[in-house]
């Protein structure tokens, strides 16, 4: 939809929500208040949400500067929904209380909205703090293997949150679209691009515009135990609900089926560290078998897409059933790119895509010491959505070009399988046995070996 263009130094709505960051609460208050920003156009609101520590009387100092108000504990999303609504700005955006952000974030965020007319949301990198500010990661993105996305961005969040609510600036034109928060949203960031990705476009920012804090006492990142049990409930709500409403023209069939595999991946996580399955109703089992049906229905007509679409309604009604998991993996595996297509060259290195998104400079290095003139195939394996997210970071990081090593990617395990015995019999290798592995030092190592060496299969790990 057409959006009304941005003031030349809009007003800009900031807000932090504090529980329990005594410690921190000055920092991120003293952060906001340094912005290089207009004074006048900027509004300030802190809310403490019933803290039990020293929160309250570290914000006294500042009440001079900003809206400050207490109130009983409501938890996040009541007391978003407050702030929010007390926000009368161009542009919102927020700091959590235990968080900051460097004194460029505003403008950089604002500059990048009224570089996209059509945007109604800018988000960005973030750069990774320790308890005392120490930086331990200089990229939130590249840490957790992300990779930012412009335009209409929907269907992409089917699979990944790549949207972290510190990087966040939301146009306030569409505040009917986003506010308040439903009940069925997990997180206000993932809330906030998934109702913005419906009526407008979104830019990244290739930039940090925020710190995020590791304290041992996040939400999410870095959540254990009960605090990881009840994240994970919450993301999979809001998962099945996205499944269940999400329409043809907002994502294609393998992004609604990459959204599948990472519901049920959540739900086993769950299950797998202690908590029990999810709830679920006579009536939603019966819904869930009906669209099985009709997505059986549709594979037999070889209508492939209508097949991922019902199961993704089948596995919005119940994700715990069995049967959506066995056609989930064969909708993938339809669905997914076949290695047969692929001329293997003369050796093979094996990867895991899961090990590679957790340790991108494995590619990093990888890249320096191949290139497409190398007789050596990359396949990395893993499942369809950590593959796709390789894709993202091999382009991410410049290496899809025609000089790029050789990489296959492949997301059905059998495929691996049949692939590496393939590759074992032609090169020569033994049938068995544990490959011989390097590492992230051994890049120079491999590359001798590789060049002087007769066709070998090995691994990177």
């Amino acid at each position: 939809m057409p959006l009304p263009p941005l003031p030349e130094t809009p007003l800009v709505s900031i807000c932090t929500t504090a529980y329990n960051h005594e410690r921190y609460i000055a920092e991120a208050i003293e952060s906001v208040l340094a912005q290089d920003w207009p004074a006048d156009r900027l509004e300030y609101i802190v809310i403490d949400d019933g803290s039990t520590d020293g929160t309250w009387a570290a914000i006294e100092p500042y009440r001079d500067r900003v809206r400050a108000i207490h109130q009983e504990n409501q938890g996040v999303r009541a007391v978003m929904n407050r702030v929010v609504g007390a926000m009368t700005g161009d542009v919102l955006c927020s700091v959590a209380g235990d968080d900051s952000c460097p004194p460029d974030r505003i403008r950089r965020l604002v500059e990048a909205l009224q570089a996209n007319p059509t945007a109604g949301m800018a988000y960005s990198d973030l750069e990774v703090i320790g308890p005392d500010g120490q930086l331990l990661h200089p990229s939130f993105m590249r840490l957790y293997g992300l990779t930012g996305h412009s335009g209409r961005i929907r269907g992409r969040l089917l699979a990944r949150n790549f949207v972290s609510g510190g990087g966040i600036m939301l146009r306030n034109c569409l505040r009917d679209v986003f506010h308040p928060l439903p009940d069925h949203a997990a997180f206000e960031d993932y809330w906030w691009a998934w109702a913005i990705s419906g009526v407008a476009d979104v830019v990244y920012v290739d930039h940090p515009t925020y710190r995020y804090r590791t304290h041992g006492a996040n939400l999410s990142h870095g959540a254990t135990g009960e605090r990881l049990a009840q994240s994970q409930r919450a993301d999979i709500r809001f998962r099945r609900w996205m499944l269940g409403t999400v329409t043809p023209d907002e994502a294609t069939a393998t992004q609604v089926i990459e959204g599948v595999a990472t519901l049920l991946s959540v739900h086993s996580e769950l299950v797998e560290g202690g908590s029990e399955p999810i709830d679920v109703s006579d009536s939603e089992r019966a819904a869930a078998e009906a669209a099985l049906c009709r997505a059986h229905g549709a594979l037999d007509r070889g209508d492939v897409d209508a097949a991922a679409r019902e199961c993704a309604r089948a596995a919005a009604a119940d994700p715990t059933a069995r049967a959506v998991a066995v056609l989930a993996a064969e909708l993938r595996s339809g669905l997914a790119p076949r290695p047969a297509h692929h001329e293997l060259r003369g050796h093979v290195v094996i990867a895991s895509a899961v090990e590679l998104a957790a340790r991108p400079e494995l590619l990093v290095n990888y890249a320096r010491r191949f290139s497409a003139a190398d007789d050596v195939t990359l396949v990395v394996a893993g499942p369809i959505e950590v593959i796709g997210a390789i894709a993202e970071l091999l382009r991410g990081l410049g290496l899809d070009g025609p000089d790029s090593p050789d990489l296959l990617g492949i997301t059905e395990e059998s495929e691996a399988m049949d692939l590496l015995r393939v590759a074992r019999a032609r090169l020569g290798a033994p049938g068995t046995g544990l490959l011989p592995s390097f590492d992230i030092d051994g890049m120079d190592e491999l590359h001798a070996l590789l060049a002087h060496g007769p066709s070998l299969v090995v691994a990177v790990a």
